[in-house]
């Protein structure tokens, strides 16, 4: 390893090259050198909307922690009157994706302490309007009234099923059937084979027409159960 002689050591500063006899020349800076991280502590605290806050700035004598607070305090401006508040709330249509609200400064505060008096209300109001007369009423009433278009509905496929020599059947709660008739008695798998092409063909484009006409009267109904 070679040693470096002295004066590759040392940089001097060409005091000619500067701009100024004497430092009194300049201005004085007007950001803080250093202290990024109590800058950004001050700058945080700062911003904090609400009162009951305080900061307590600590180490050692001459770092400038006095000349700092006075510099930010000086030129802080009122938060309350130039910024908003931003609130995510609940999407209901997406759940992974929540909807972001811009309120004015403060009433975000506001906006979560209505919520939860709304929510404490809800709780106590929504059992006693389920369990009134009034309601359990108008509850049976949509019920006969779902029951009686679901009948109808279903009874017009019957209808048009019939027409074509086939038959509606329940399979289970919410799922039905189609099924060729051989007379009053549904096909078997032997008695079906046993047509002609032309007797299948046309029985198979019947139950796919009939099928096509159920799904669409299914989807009815589930509209008006929304309802």
């Amino acid at each position: 390893m070679k040693s470096l002689p002295l004066h590759q050591l040392y940089k001097a500063c060409v005091l000619k090259d500067l701009p100024f006899k004497t430092t009194k020349q300049l201005e004085p800076l007007a950001e803080i050198v250093g202290q990024n991280r109590a800058q950004e502590a001050v700058r945080f605290a700062l911003a904090m909307p609400h009162g009951g806050y305080n900061v307590y700035a600590v180490g050692r004598n001459g770092l400038g922690k006095r000349t700092m607070m006075l510099r930010y305090l000086e030129h802080h401006v009122d938060t309350d009157q130039q910024s908003h508040d931003w609130c995510y709330v609940a999407n209901f249509e997406e759940p992974r994706i929540p909807k972001l609200l811009q309120l004015p400064a403060g009433k975000g505060t506001q906006l979560k302490q209505d919520m939860e008096k709304l929510m404490s209300r809800l709780v106590k109001v929504i059992p006693q309007t389920f369990d009134s007369d009034s309601f359990l009423e108008r509850s049976e009433q949509l019920k006969n009234e779902y029951g009686k278009k679901q009948e109808d509905e279903l009874e017009k496929v019957a209808a048009q099923a019939k027409r074509k020599k086939v038959s509606l059947t329940v399979t289970t709660p919410g799922g039905y059937r189609l099924v060729a008739m051989n007379g009053d008695e549904p096909h078997t798998a032997e008695s079906f084979q046993a047509l002609t092409d032309e007797q299948r063909d046309k029985f198979e484009d019947a139950i796919n027409k009939l099928e096509k006409k159920l799904r669409q009267a299914l989807r009815k109904l589930a509209d008006w159960e929304q309802e």
